[in-house]
């Protein structure tokens, strides 16, 4: 009896302490320690060369890591990458990515997601919470990636000062049945601000069948930066709010040099060729799109609308916009309480009220350092069918004019610059004046101007262009 009881006694401890040590090793593995066998490069990066080793990040999401060689993901399987369903993102639920990503130059191809569930926060990664992911080129599958909201080809989410940089995305498409969804990430946010920077999207669809579609991201909040980032021959649509590099920019965010090339369209509201729609105190500098836009409502060739104290500098729009109903304008649709200057807009307007070269709505009164325009210029025809609410320059016209501001009034085809909805203020000769095509081509036509620092002209050639951007040749 006594050798029986200690024989129990001896299999119950012998059972705890298993439990113990396969609970300390998963917390070892999880928390502090790379597996055995993981090879560690000079810089104290975690070496990645095969999927299965990309795969087993998801078991350390605060660890730094470096690709050594292309990827593909096509015919991966694992407990996650599972044949019905493509990938499953790293740090998924918890814990988020913290670490960091270094592609190192090298291509993940074969990428594709897809879930029955229609679960949100998809890509790569999930959400990338403080991390850094960047110099990785991203081939998706022609299925790309699909889920419910927040979808993006690097993450679904980039949160509290993550930073991505110097990554590409390529083929297939970013798909959302819900919101958010873009050719990097679908939504960024949180403090300390997320930057984005030096980011390419090619050839690839973007959409939502509820709002917010960019293609870099969804849409950008709480101070995020963009910088020098491109989306090339990207299709977007969303049900409202969608624009070729994001869909909204918003809470203090800041694009610079950034351009968008492809088409745009929304089923409602707020399409615009770079950004839907800007507000909050955001800001875009030195930034152009190439992209045809069209909607039903509040839709530009840059920006489908500017609110709430934001602005425009040296930037510029090429494409076309077409507007079923009201508010089109050939560089932002409707603009309230901004300010845009040392820009241009050369594509043709369609619409009915609320119609114009440059801008399409100005709302209220104009007012100083509130609302206005400063040393811009419309190129395209004008095409209003509604009420007198259109103009070669702008249609209501509720602005303060600075500077000087001009049109082709050879190729407007309608001969007012504004439209008489609105009381514009001002100097009258900062009002928008139409000169002929061949004047357009002429330096000493743009009074006040500076050629020095800020634009540039081809004389007799071209249209003045800006010296930050490079002309672009449609």
């Amino acid at each position: 009896m006594i050798k029986r009881e200690k024989r129990k006694i001896y299999t119950i401890v012998l059972a705890v302490v298993s439990l113990f040590v396969t609970a300390a090793s998963l917390i070892i593995r999880d928390t502090f320690a790379a597996p055995t066998t993981a090879v560690i490069d000079s810089e104290g990066y975690i070496m990645i060369t095969t999927a299965s080793q990309l795969d087993a990040i998801r078991n350390r999401t605060s660890g730094r890591y470096r690709l050594y060689a292309d990827i593909d993901l096509k015919e991966y399987v694992s407990m996650t990458n599972q044949p019905d369903k493509g990938w499953y993102p790293i740090g998924y639920g918890a814990p988020y990515f913290r670490g960091e990503f270094d592609g190192n130059g090298h291509t993940i191809s074969g990428l594709w997601s897809n879930n029955k569930a229609c679960v949100s926060d998809k890509g790569l990664f999930s959400v990338l919470m403080g991390a850094i992911v960047m110099n990785v080129n991203i081939v998706l599958e022609p299925a790309g990636i699909s889920g419910a909201s927040h979808i993006g080809a690097i993450a679904g989410e980039a949160r509290n000062g993550s930073v991505i940089q110097n990554c590409t995305v390529r083929g297939g498409q970013i798909a959302a049945t819900g919101s958010h969804a873009g050719g990097i990430v679908g939504f960024t946010y949180g403090d300390p601000n997320v930057v984005m920077k030096d980011c390419i999207v090619y050839d690839t669809y973007i959409k939502t069948e509820g709002n917010y579609a960019g293609g870099i991201v969804g849409a950008a909040d709480d101070q995020t930066l963009i910088l020098r980032c491109q989306s090339v021959n990207v299709g977007v649509y969303a049900a409202s709010y969608a624009g070729g590099l994001a869909g909204a920019i918003k809470g203090y965010s800041a694009v610079s040099n950034a351009c968008a090339g492809g088409t745009v369209n929304t089923k409602a509201s707020y399409a615009g060729g770079l950004v839907g729609i800007v507000y909050e105190g955001s800001a875009i500098t030195g930034s152009y799109a190439a992209s045809d836009v069209s909607a039903n409502h509040y839709s530009g060739g840059l920006v489908g609308a500017l609110h709430g104290n934001s602005t425009i500098s040296r930037s510029c729009a090429y494409g076309n916009v077409t507007v079923n109903n009201y508010i089109a304008g050939g560089l932002v649709g409707e603009a309230i309480a901004s300010r845009i200057s040392n820009s241009f807009a050369r594509g043709n307007v369609i619409g009915s009220t609320g119609v114009g070269g440059l801008v399409g709505y100005f709302s209220g009164s104009g007012k100083a350092n509130d609302k206005s325009v400063e040393n811009c210029y419309s190129s395209g025809a004008v095409t209003g069918t509604g009420t007198a609410e259109y103009g070669a320059f702008n249609g209501r016209s509720g602005v303060e004019y600075l500077g000087t501001n001009y049109y082709d009034a050879d190729k407007a085809l309608v001969s007012r610059g504004y439209g008489s909805a609105g009381n514009p203020s001002g100097k009258t000769d900062s009002y928008p004046q139409g000169i002929s095509t061949l004047d357009m081509m002429k330096q000493d036509s743009f009074s006040g101007w500076d050629f020095n620092n800020i634009w540039t002209i081809d004389e007799n050639q071209s249209y003045p262009y800006l010296k930050i951007l490079t002309e672009v040749s449609i």
